[in-house]
Order: structure tokens, then sequence, then C-alpha cells
């Protein structure tokens, strides 16, 4: 029987995300077919046994949300029962939300101990986690995207006035500001004028050394997943409706209220659009295994 290794936790902002998609894993994988070691990573970096990995979900799902509260002070490497145990097992599957798991960092850690897993490697990793170069990525290959601004946490500190004063005469409100390396919408903020935009740039400052500032478009917010097999497939559309004035993370993780309507209700045409487009950005980064590419389709699109 396959062994998996279910790496989750973590140490970014998104550390609780993980959490509860490996709760989610655990409660619906098929243990006929695999075999499922668990990994937890502390919010401090320590890796834990199954065992222990095990006992910190079960008190997660008592709770219903929260973290890993094991600490230990020895690093992964000095920590001989995890590596042997993670040794045992035929592939990791590392489900690491933000910083640590998705920008490549866990990815070359496995690469370096040669354990085969499931997703995309360090580069591609890397450049679709920073908005920046994920930005420039699409820039170059002419795929359309709202207009943006990165700012550097420097050149903030150094001048703020004049850094956002740049930034409010080249781009229309309403903007987001947003962390360039980060998700579930942590440190993101709309605002509507630049008296506001301070404030909302010290918040993405607290996440990150720089941010993304872009305009805020009337849209829809379209999601397709892409499959790596033999051959290269999208998964049909779908569509989130949030009740609140942007996908937050409250609207993800917490609000019973938000919709993912599966099949998004779009034309044919612009489903296959979307599709293609999902493919194109796999293989324009180097992606492998599967994806999620988001999308946001407004009346012109």
């Amino acid at each position: 029987m396959l062994r998996v290794a279910l790496i989750f936790g973590g140490e970014s902002y998104e550390h609780e995300v993980s959490v509860a998609s490996a709760l989610s894993i655990l409660d619906n994988h098929n243990p006929d077919e695999l075999e499922l070691r668990l990994f937890g990573i502390s919010k401090n970096g320590s890796w834990l046994t199954n065992e222990e990995s095990i006992s910190e979900l079960e008190l997660v799902r008592i709770s219903g949300w929260g973290e890993i509260s094991v600490v230990k002070t020895h690093p992964i490497l000095e920590s001989e029962s995890v590596l042997a145990e993670l040794s045992d097992c035929d592939v990791a599957f590392p489900v690491i939300h933000g910083r640590g798991g998705e920008d490549g960092r866990l990815q070359g850690f496995l690469d370096s101990i040669h354990m085969p897993y499931v997703g995309s490697g360090v580069t591609a990793s890397a450049s679709a986690m920073d908005k920046e170069l994920m930005r420039a990525l699409f820039a170059a290959n002419n795929i359309r995207q709202p207009s943006y601004r990165v700012v550097r946490k420097h050149d903030f500190i150094n001048d703020p006035e004049i850094t956002l004063s740049a930034v409010s005469e080249e781009l229309q409100f309403p903007l987001f500001t947003k962390p360039a390396n980060g998700g579930s919408s942590i440190g993101v903020s709309k605002v509507g004028s630049k008296t506001e935009l301070s404030e909302a740039a010290i918040l993405a400052f607290k996440y990150d050394e720089k941010i993304l500032i872009e305009e805020a478009i009337a849209a829809r917010e379209i999601e397709c997943g892409v499959l790596e097999g033999i051959t290269l497939q999208s998964t049909c559309t779908g569509e989130i409706i949030s009740s609140s004035d942007f996908y937050d993370y409250e609207q993800k993780y917490k609000d019973s209220g938000t919709q993912l309507i599966v099949p998004a209700d779009v034309s044919d045409d612009i489903s296959f659009e979307i599709q293609t487009l999902a493919m194109k950005i796999f293989r324009l980064l180097g992606a492998r295994s599967y994806a999620r590419v988001d999308f946001l389709l407004t009346e012109t699109s």
C-alpha cells in the first residue's frame, strides 16, 4: 500500500488554514488505497512525529479551528525520529499554505533528501507565490491583468508620502493592497482614497518586505483547476460568490454565506477560454501535478 507523508501546519500566517486542510484530507481519504503518515510543523518550525501529529489534529478537531501547540528546540535535521518516519514513506503530500510551504522552500528540502512529492517544484512554486514575479510573467506573455505597482518596505519607510503619492497618481481608486508573498487574503485591504492607503500599506508590510498595490475592478471571481497526468487537462470552471465587499479571510474560511457555484454560469466560449488560459499559465510556470488558477471576469472580458 502506498505510504503518503501528509505535511501540514508550518510557520506562515496561514498555519490554521493548513491544519484545517489536513483534517479534511484525513477525514476524506480512502484508507484502503493509501496509508497516511502525518507530519505536523508548528509555528516555530518544529516537526512532529506521526503519533504527535495525530494527537494534535484530534485536539484541533475538538475546537474546530486551531494550531499545532507542540514546540521543540531542535531543528528537523536533528530530529532523527521524524526523518526516519519520513524516509519510510513513498511520497510526500505538502498541504502547508503560504511561506515555507508554497514558496519552494519545503520543495527544496524534500528535493535535498530525495523524497518524491506531489505538486510543483522549487522554481514554479517560488514564481507562483511571489506576486511580483508572477505579474512580470503575465506581462511578458500578454496575459491581461489589473494595473499595479510594487512597493518595497525600505522605500515606504524612507518617504511614505512620496512613495504612495506616486502610486495614487498612477493608479485609479479603489485599490487593493496585499503582501507580495502570501495567501488567504491575510494582510489584504481594499481602499477608496489616498488617506486610507497608508494604513493599508502598513498592514500589508507586517507580512512581507514588499507589497502589491493594484486597481480593483468590478468582476466575477472564476476559478479553474489544472490536472497533469499523461496529458494536461482542465476542470470545469467554478464561481465564488462572496457576501462581503471582497473575498477576505473571514469569507474564505469562516462565513457560511460564501458560495461556490460549480460549474460557473458562463458561456461555453468563455469557459473554454478560461480553461485554455489556465493550462497556458500552468505550462509557463513549469508547474506539475495540479494547480488552481483564479480569474477576474468582467463584462467586457
